[in-house]
């Protein structure tokens, strides 16, 4: 094979295996119930030899990625169809992706909540310090197992539960605890041992093995577990654990490298994010520490923010109703629209994509646009 043609090759990759890629940046766990992510159009065991990253979806946008795979952030197939009609915007884009074969694929509210995602980035933009998820998701919760098992079998055991799912931490697999130790038992009348006779006490030479398992996969862990143990009451234990490390979290509270009045950082804010019809609401003169940051849509932040002085809201697309309850619960709102506050995102993932998927080609469509004029 010549090294183009070995270029070439290494330049294709399956629809499939980027989502993976994906799965790793943005958990599908961590989108919202009534979110539509994932693949929307187009197969995942299909090959393409380009990745085009927009914020929207459009027939454009899938021109510039035919015969690739089009990551948006907003979902094309988000409303329930009756009808594909082809002179609607949604069906005019899925018919041009047919026909460009063009897969098309949205990371949407699971985007927003991740590490590294929407908020994230925009929280880089404006500079913010010690940020953290306000509200920190845990899509998996664990569990500890802790089995005694003899010498004899360690190795069959500890296998069945790696392979039913346990003992997986981060990028290691087959994690486990072991600890030598006797145990002891006395058949009583009825009992079929694995050694011994019932009536005499037995001692063991055993290991305590622990093991951390998925929530999830604990039945079928425990299943296999039990399949190739040889004792016929098998002596375990199941603890939940604390959850330490979120995988994200609903907003981002971060603090300012200094304090600013309300008016003086929603100009700053509009700026820094070429945002020229930002707008705020709240006393210009109230001293602002902490911004809580929602990219899109955050009105929904507003209670959790009424009581805490030095702390303001800064999101997109405020409604009048929604104002006025900011207004009411004396809470300051930054409002710098939904493109401003999400489309730093498209840049930053194109960047993720790249370094993860090179030499697969990965470019920023040149569609996308804040809609909105000043007048």
């Amino acid at each position: 094979m010549t090294e183009t043609n070995f270029m070439r090759r290494a330049a294709a990759r399956r629809v499939h295996e980027i989502l993976e890629v994906l799965e790793s940046f943005f958990p599908s766990s961590l989108a919202e119930e009534w979110d539509r992510i994932g693949l929307q159009v187009g197969s995942a065991a299909a090959t393409v030899k380009r990745v085009g990253v927009a914020l929207d979806p459009s027939p454009e946008a899938v021109r510039q990625t035919a015969g690739g795979l089009l990551v948006t952030h907003h979902p094309l197939l988000f409303h329930p169809l009756a009808r594909l009609d082809t002179d609607t915007p949604v069906g005019a884009t899925v018919a041009e992706a047919i026909r460009r074969r063009t897969a098309i694929v949205a990371c949407h509210t699971n985007a927003d909540w991740a590490a590294g995602g929407v908020n994230d980035v925009l929280a880089q933009r404006l500079g913010l310090l010690d940020v953290r998820p306000w509200e920190p998701l845990y899509p998996v919760a664990y569990r500890k197992l802790t089995v005694f098992v003899p010498e004899s079998h360690l190795a069959a055991v500890s296998e069945a539960v790696f392979q039913a799912g346990g003992g997986v931490i981060g990028n290691y697999a087959k994690c486990s605890y072991r600890l030598r130790g006797e145990g002891t038992y006395l058949p009583r009348a009825g009992a079929t041992p694995y050694s011994g006779r019932p009536g005499e006490l037995s001692v063991e030479n055993e290991v305590r093995l622990e093991v951390r398992v998925p929530a999830a996969n604990v039945t079928a862990v425990l299943e296999a577990m039990k399949a190739t143990h040889p004792y016929e009451e098998v002596a375990f234990d199941l603890f939940p654990t604390e959850r330490q490390n979120p995988a994200g979290g609903r907003g981002r509270l971060g603090r300012l490298p200094k304090p600013q009045t309300l008016a003086a950082l929603a100009r700053w804010a509009a700026r820094r994010r070429r945002a020229p019809a930002g707008r705020f609401v709240g006393d210009g003169a109230t001293r602002i520490e902490r911004l809580l940051l929602c990219g899109g849509a955050g009105a929904g932040f507003i209670d959790a923010l009424a009581g805490r002085p030095g702390d303001a809201l800064l999101t997109g697309d405020l409604k009048y109703h929604e104002a006025l309850q900011a207004r009411e619960r004396r809470v300051p709102v930054i409002d710098l629209g939904h493109f401003a506050t999400e489309y730093p995102f498209i840049e930053s993932l194109a960047a993720r994509l790249t370094a993860s998927l090179s030499p697969l080609p990965v470019f920023v469509c040149r569609t996308d646009s804040d809609p909105f004029s000043r007048i």
